[in-house]
C-alpha cells in the first residue's frame, strides 16, 4: 500500500498518473491529522515490539512465549485494524486504495502459510478454526484459532541435516513475511511522526516569523537555526530528511485535455520520501502550510498573498471564514487603539453615510476613500501632522 509514483511540473503533483495535488497539500492534510505525538509514539513503540515478539527464532523453545504467541497475534491484528482507517483516509492513498479493498485479518492469512511451524500437530488444517479458500477474495478466521507450542528440540534435531535446513529456510520465510507485513506500517508511523515533530516546528517557529514571505537569506538563517535544534533531537523520525525515493528519472507526461510537457518522475515506497521532495519544491514556490491564527488548522498558502487566516467556514455561521472575522477584529482593534486609524474610521463612516442621504454618488465616494488613504498613510509615515490629517479627512 506505501508505494506510489508521483509527477512534479511546477506548483503540481500527479500521483500515479491520474491524481492531482497542489505542492505540499499532502503535507497540509497530515499535518491536520488529529493524532497527537504521544498516540503516535506508542503506536511506533507497540509496532516494533511486536515485530521483534513474532519472529521465530533457532532457540525459541521458551513454553510460555509460545503461549503468549497467539496473544501477539491478536494483539498485532487489534494494532494493524487501527492503523489501516486513519492510513486510507489521508491523501494520496484515500485517492486510489478504498477502506473495503483493505485486506481482513491480514496478518493471520500470512501465518497461514506457516502454519507448520507454528502447530506441533501438522494435520491437515492445523491451525483449527481457520477456514481458507484461495479462489475467494475473502478470508474467514475463527476467534478460537490457537497456535500450539512444538517441540523445538525434535523440530531441528532430528539427525537429518536436509531436513534441519528446510526448517532454517522456512523459518527464514515466516521472519521475512511478518518483516514484509509489519515494516510498512512502522514507516508510516514514522513518517508521521516526522510531520508532527519535525514539520510542524520548522513551520511555526522558523519559517512563519514574519508574518510574510521570506527572502532566500532569511531562509537559509532559519534552516540553519532549524537544524540546531533538529541535532540534538536524538530520535531517527525526528530528522526532516527522511528516506530518499526508490527511483527518479523524467518523462513526458500528458494530462486528460492538455498538452504534453516534461516533468521530474519519482518511485516512492515510503510517504516521508514524498513529502520531503515536495516540501521544498512546494517552499520554492511559496506554496507553505500555515496554521491559522483563529482555528488553530492548517492551510495552504499557495503563493498569493500571505495571510494569517484561512479561508475555511466558520463552525458557528458558515457564510463567514476565519479570515474575514479576523480581518475585521484586526481592523476594530486598530481602530481602537490607533488614533490615526480611528480618525479614518469615522471619516470613513460619515462619507459613507452621505450615499444613502445621496449628498455623494458611489464613485465619488471611491474617489474620497483613495484619497483618505493616502492621507492615513502619510500620517502614519509622519509626513503630516496629526492636526492637519484630521482636518482634511473630515473634507
Amino acid at each position: 500500500m506505501e508505494k506510489f509514483h508521483a509527477m512534479f511540473h511546477g506548483t503540481d503533483v500527479y500521483i500515479n498518473g491520474k491524481y492531482k495535488y497542489s505542492s505540499n497539500e499532502i503535507l497540509t492534510a497530515y499535518l491536520n491529522l488529529n493524532l497527537s505525538t504521544e498516540e503516535l509514539t506508542e503506536w511506533l513503540f507497540q509496532l516494533k515490539a511486536e515485530l521483534r515478539d513474532l519472529k521465530l527464532r533457532v532457540d525459541f523453545s521458551d513454553e510460555e512465549r509460545f503461549v503468549d504467541y497467539e496473544k501477539n497475534v491478536q494483539w498485532t491484528q487489534k494494532l494493524i485494524d487501527q492503523i489501516d482507517p486513519v492510513w486510507v483516509a489521508l491523501p494520496p492513498y484515500n485517492r486510489f486504495v478504498q477502506p473495503h479493498q483493505m485486506q481482513k485479518n491480514k496478518l493471520r492469512v500470512c501465518l497461514t502459510r506457516f502454519s507448520d511451524m507454528l502447530d506441533g500437530d501438522r494435520a491437515a488444517n492445523p491451525l483449527g478454526g481457520l477456514e481458507f479458500d484461495e479462489d475467494d477474495d475473502e478470508e474467514y478466521i475463527s476467534t478460537t484459532v490457537k497456535f500450539v507450542p512444538i517441540d523445538m528440540d525434535w523440530y531441528w534435531t532430528d539427525g537429518d541435516s536436509q531436513y534441519a535446513m528446510d526448517n532454517q529456510r522456512r523459518m527464514n520465510e515466516l521472519n521475512q513475511a511478518i518483516e514484509d507485513l509489519m515494516q510498512p506500517y512502522i514507516h508510516w508511523v514514522e513518517d508521521v511522526l516526522r510531520v508532527k515533530c519535525c514539520y510542524e516546528k520548522l513551520l511555526s517557529d522558523f519559517l512563519h516569523i514574519k508574518h510574510g514571505f521570506l527572502t532566500e537569506a532569511d531562509l537559509a538563517r532559519q534552516f540553519q537555526a532549524y537544524f540546531k535544534t533538529e541535532s540534538m533531537a536524538g530520535m531517527a523520525y525526528r530528522k526532516l530528511n527522511g528516506p530518499a525515493p526508490v527511483t527518479s528519472f523524467h518523462e513526458v507526461f500528458t494530462p486528460e485535455g492538455s498538452a504534453p510537457f516534461l516533468c521530474a518522475s519519482y518511485d516512492f515506497d515510503r510517504l516521508g520520501a514524498f513529502l520531503y521532495e515536495d516540501f521544498f519544491r512546494g517552499l520554492a514556490e511559496h506554496y507553505i502550510p500555515k496554521r491559522c491564527s483563529n482555528c488553530g488548522k492548517w492551510f495552504l498558502i499557495d503563493a498569493g498573498i500571505y495571510s494569517d487566516y484561512c479561508e475555511n467556514p466558520l463552525a458557528e455561521d458558515k457564510t463567514k471564514t476565519c479570515r474575514m472575522v479576523s480581518a475585521r477584529k484586526k481592523y476594530d482593534t486598530k481602530c481602537k487603539e490607533d488614533p490615526i486609524w480611528n480618525i479614518y474610521n469615522k471619516a470613513y463612516k460619515a462619507h459613507y453615510a452621505r450615499i444613502a442621504k445621496k449628498k455623494m454618488t458611489k464613485a465619488e465616494f471611491e474617489a474620497w476613500s483613495r484619497y483618505a488613504v493616502e492621507l492615513r498613510e502619510q500620517a502614519e509615515r509622519k509626513e503630516i501632522s496629526f492636526e492637519e490629517y484630521v482636518r482634511t479627512i473630515k473634507k
